[in-house]
């Protein structure tokens, strides 16, 4: 007798490990901050076809890089504006618009309905992200995007 409760006890034991790491498991895979990063990529181009340097500008980054290319540009709540320079002196800009991922946004919670991991997304700008591919218009020598 005493030698089935054991064993029922520690069946329970068990299966409570099990669950509870399952339940974790599960709850971290909708946390937009563990499985989207902090940068998002975004792949640029020049209407023209040439290469050029763009300067990419939002709250965490003013940073300047060759293109055509793709850049990891840090997750934010702010637009991003991208100017650029083609090597034969073209310029051109966009501006592209901080999208939320509603998805991530609602897996986060009804995956933690405290809105615990939901704060964290939104906190952290987790939930964001920018068109991954854009071509920039580029005409006419209109200005310098030089610091």
């Amino acid at each position: 007798m005493r030698e089935d409760i054991r064993e029922t006890i520690l069946k329970m034991k068990f299966l409570k490990i099990t669950l509870l790491l399952a339940i974790l498991a599960f709850a971290l895979g909708g946390c937009a901050t563990l499985s989207n990063g902090s940068a998002t990529p975004v792949t640029i181009w020049l209407s023209d076809g040439t290469e050029g340097v763009c300067r990419f500008i939002n709250e965490h980054m003013d940073q300047s890089f060759y293109v055509p290319g793709t850049v990891m540009v840090p997750r934010s709540d702010e637009d991003l504006m991208i100017v650029c320079e083609s090597i034969s002196g073209k310029i051109g800009q966009v501006i592209l618009a901080s999208e939320i991922d509603t998805a991530k946004m609602t897996t986060s919670l009804l995956l933690d309905p405290s809105g615990g991991m939901a704060l964290i997304d939104y906190i952290t700008d987790a939930h964001r992200y920018y068109p991954d591919m854009w071509v920039v218009p580029v005409s006419g020598r209109l200005l310098s995007i030089k610091k």
